[in-house]
């Protein structure tokens, strides 16, 4: 109470409730919610195009084409894999990138995907300098036993064509990607093409995604929804 005095353990319990909340602000600053589809064929993204110019709602704003690669690692037993959670690194260009993803519990609406995202730059596409970043987000990988036997699984190599949405100050992004997918362990490789609508604004507005995406299923045929990740995908095609 106000005016009492304070002992040392309730202001370690104090702190630690404050770190906790922080840390839970954070979390829900970095979650990635979308909505992914299956395309029949390359020329099934000129007619989202079409269909996103024929409307009146959305300011559209084309950004190009770009060239990525994401490695995936994971552990022999495949602990990520099984447990619904990926960690790779991105080169785009000469830049690279670590993404952690991790699931949200019970939060997933209808076919719209909900995870956890963190990301940060690191120097290079290996392992090596990103420890820290990895077990901050994946603690349990922090014991050197789990950590020493991370190994690269499968990488993906995606020219991706971005279109970004904007409507009374929400934001989305549509993602269209050319995949190819390479087995580390196999050797075997596979692709198909692939759309990917994510909301960029606060979660809040998840209803205005699935009114965008609506509107392209009722226009477009050949479009089929997933929620499965590249990373499963791109294994279980070239296992």
């Amino acid at each position: 109470m106000i005016g009492e005095d304070i002992t040392p353990a309730e202001s370690d319990g104090a702190i630690n409730g404050m770190e906790n909340l922080t840390e839970a602000c954070d979390s829900g600053n970095h979650i990635e919610i979308e909505k992914k589809y299956l395309l029949d064929g390359y020329g099934i993204f000129s007619k989202v195009m079409e269909r996103l110019k024929e409307q009146n709602k959305y300011e559209l704003e084309e950004q190009g084409t770009q060239r990525q690669t994401d490695d995936y690692y994971d552990t022999p037993d495949r602990y990520l894999f099984h447990n619904n959670s990926i960690l790779r690194i991105t080169q785009k260009g000469n830049k690279y990138r670590l993404t952690v993803k991790k699931p949200t519990v019970g939060k997933n609406a209808g076919e719209q995907s909900e995870r956890y995202e963190y990301e940060a730059p690191v120097s290079s596409r290996t392992l090596t300098d990103s420890r820290e970043h990895v077990v901050k987000y994946l603690p349990e990988l922090s014991d050197d036993r789990s950590w020493d036997k991370l190994n690269k699984t499968l990488t993906i190599i995606k020219n991706r064509t971005r279109i970004i949405l904007q409507h009374s100050g929400i934001k989305f992004e549509v993602a269209f990607d050319d995949v190819t997918y390479i087995n580390q362990s196999t050797g075997k490789a596979a692709g198909d093409y692939q759309l990917e609508i994510e909301l960029k604004s606060d979660r809040l507005h998840r209803v205005e995604l699935k009114l965008l995406t609506d509107y392209l299923e009722d226009g477009i045929s050949g479009l089929t929804a997933t929620s499965e990740s590249k990373y499963k995908r791109g294994l279980r095609l070239t296992e």
